[in-house]
């Protein structure tokens, strides 16, 4: 029964008043000129992996100055990491995700930064898109849809919860393959946190603003 009400009664329940409300889904705000922008890529044993991913970053089409910051959690891919064009924090000793995802912060330059995983594409134009989002001041943080291989049917649900949930105006939950925010709006994660983009998903709830489901960013 409990299982039920998580996973059927509540998003069909958010679907039904966001329909009854005549809710649609929101856009992007229109934005003239995009901020530069800070991306952090935490990566742990992403050797073969990292240098395609700052690729991916650069080639994405974000028209204003991007700063792409890579925290290796070893040797390997800090040694990779220092092949491309991205800054890159100096390994030391490996802390995490968690305490990856600080020192990467800590080192940006930019006010609006993007956290995104060291295996993940993003879908071109994905970073101007999510970005545009924190031009509305009652945003906290921007996320995307996510598709894995083999897992298809999983994350077609996780769409079909978000999108309801984007019908009354935010959703409660992130993706950390790639969540864009304000620099000031992090809080530094407590390193033993496992599932870290549910704490930045709370702390932006916490702090009065809205969680957005963006689907058309994959």
């Amino acid at each position: 029964l409990l299982t039920a009400c998580g996973h059927v009664v509540y998003p069909v329940t958010v679907l039904a008043v966001g329909r009854a409300r005549g809710a649609r889904t929101p856009e992007p705000p229109a934005v003239a000129e995009l901020p530069p922008l800070s991306v952090v890529v935490p990566a742990y044993r992403e050797s073969r992996v990292i240098a395609g991913k700052v690729r991916n970053l650069r080639e994405n089409g974000y028209p204003a100055d991007l700063e792409i910051v890579v925290v290796p959690e070893d040797e390997e891919t800090e040694a990779a990491a220092r092949l491309t064009d991205a800054v890159v924090v100096p390994f030391v000793e490996r802390t995490g995700k968690a305490g990856a995802l600080n020192r990467g912060v800590a080192t940006c330059t930019h006010a609006h930064v993007v956290l995104t995983d060291a295996n993940a594409q993003v879908s071109p134009g994905g970073l101007a898109r999510l970005v545009a989002w924190l031009a509305d001041p009652g945003c906290g943080a921007a996320g995307a849809r996510k598709q894995v291989e083999g897992e298809g049917a999983y994350w077609r649900y996780e769409d079909w919860v978000k999108r309801a949930e984007m019908l009354l105006g935010s959703s409660i939950a992130l993706d950390g393959a790639v969540v864009a925010l304000r620099r000031d709006a992090y809080r530094p994660l407590p390193e033993d946190v496992v599932v870290d983009d549910v704490s930045v998903a709370l702390d932006a709830v916490e702090a009065g603003g809205s969680v957005v489901y963006d689907a058309e960013v994959v």
